[in-house]
């Protein structure tokens, strides 16, 4: 661990908006979000569609950045240190992924 302290996941004013025709204003994904996991703790995120959980899920792989706040994976604070932040997670997207790359050999 680092930063922080023990906690798995951290996420402090996490938000991330983006502009959307025919909407004044940006358009806010993931509306400032605030949660602690505790260690040991199972956490599950389920939602509608369109209530941010891939957005949220893009923000903490580094898949894409937020506009405000932070997040800390096992210490590592995905603004600053996302490398480290990546090396305490694994993600299984819900879509079909095939990489080139991965063979049989």
């Amino acid at each position: 661990m680092n930063d922080i302290d023990d906690s798995p996941l951290i996420i402090n004013n996490l938000r991330k908006l983006y502009k959307k025709q025919g909407i004044v204003g940006d358009y806010a994904a993931v509306k400032s979000l605030n949660l602690k996991i505790e260690p040991k703790e199972t956490f599950g995120l389920l939602g509608p569609n369109g209530a941010g959980k891939t957005t949220l899920i893009s923000m903490l792989t580094g898949m894409i950045t937020p506009n405000y706040g932070n997040a800390w994976i096992g210490g590592f604070d995905i603004n600053g240190n996302i490398a480290k932040a990546q090396l305490e997670m694994g993600v299984c997207p819900q879509f079909d992924l095939v990489w080139p790359q991965l063979t049989v050999e």
